[in-house]
């Protein structure tokens, strides 16, 4: 019976914890990696200071630049010009990094898109609870209540806080900001675990701010939607400036949100893959929006903040 129950439980511990595995940068900095689903990310945030190739990222000549007069700049820094706080929270770029065709990630990695991101909300449960199961747990580096943390899988989300294009530092031991490779309407979409909830957040915020990088492992699973996911997938819920839309539907999809009362405010058609709604316009509230191809109709419910 002791074998057996010994057995068991080792098949758990196997399942839920993370193989030794490591990967290298081009500067020689050395992280540890952890599988998720189908997906293999970084256990810790980027602390390249040249892109894959070979070229330096500039940073500035003092970390309390102002930058809002530059065109698409790139550069790195110290989290409030504390380079020792590096080898807990990683550096800190400029969206014009993350998206550099030179690749800041290892050879074989890449900076994450939205969607993949998403892939990474749905296997944990949903964005409601995710965050807590990616954050680190405890309260060595996140500040008190650090909602919902568990750690699950070894991500090691760490609050980085971020970096103002006037050079100013804010956020450390409270917000995690991670970059996506995706532009939105105002700037680019982040990944945000904060201290206070369990649940993930995507903003829209200027591509000149400084934010972490988490790298992915470049693999075809990586990129693909999951079976367990629905034919259709809404996100972020709530919303405040955007809807995205994944679909896989492979005929002509139509689109319309409506209010409770029936009342139309949007239509339009979707394409196969991510498509992007501009919903600035609504107003606060309840909406649901309704998406229908030639043999069939969902309806998704979400709320406009």
């Amino acid at each position: 019976m002791f074998k057996f129950l010994f057995s068991i439980l080792s098949i758990f511990f196997i399942q839920k914890t993370v193989q030794a595995q490591t990967v290298s940068d081009i500067d020689g900095n050395v992280y540890p990696t952890v599988e998720i689903g189908k997906q293999v990310w970084m256990a810790a945030n980027l602390k390249a200071t040249h892109f894959s190739n070979g070229d330096t990222i500039l940073t500035t000549s003092s970390c309390y630049d102002t930058i809002t007069d530059e065109f698409e700049p790139k550069y790195w820094w110290a989290y409030n010009c504390n380079d020792s706080l590096a080898n807990i929270y990683g550096y800190l770029y400029t969206w014009y990094v993350a998206d550099d065709a030179r690749n800041v990630c290892p050879e074989g990695w890449h900076v994450p898109s939205y969607p993949e991101y998403m892939i990474l909300d749905e296997f944990l449960g949903g964005q409601e609870i995710s965050g807590g199961k990616l954050k680190q747990s405890g309260l060595d580096c996140w500040k008190s209540p650090n909602t919902g943390a568990t750690n699950e899988y070894g991500y090691n989300g760490v609050p980085n806080g971020h970096r103002s294009l006037n050079g100013y530092y804010d956020g450390l031991t409270k917000v995690s900001d991670v970059w996506t490779t995706n532009s939105g309407i105002k700037g680019a979409h982040d990944f945000d675990l904060n201290y206070d909830v369990a649940s993930t957040i995507s903003n829209d915020d200027p591509k000149e701010f400084g934010f972490a990088i988490r790298c992915l492992r470049d693999e075809p699973s990586s990129i693909e939607v999951p079976n367990n996911l629905s034919v259709v997938t809404v996100y972020p819920i709530p919303t405040t400036d955007e809807l995205w839309i994944n679909t896989k539907y492979n005929s002509k999809t139509t689109f319309e949100i409506i209010a409770l009362d029936g009342k139309s405010y949007m239509k339009g058609t979707l394409n196969i893959g991510v498509n992007q709604l501009d919903v600035r316009t609504l107003n606060a509230g309840i909406y649901i929006i309704r998406i229908i191809d030639e043999h069939d109709q969902i309806e998704i419910k979400f709320s406009k903040l």
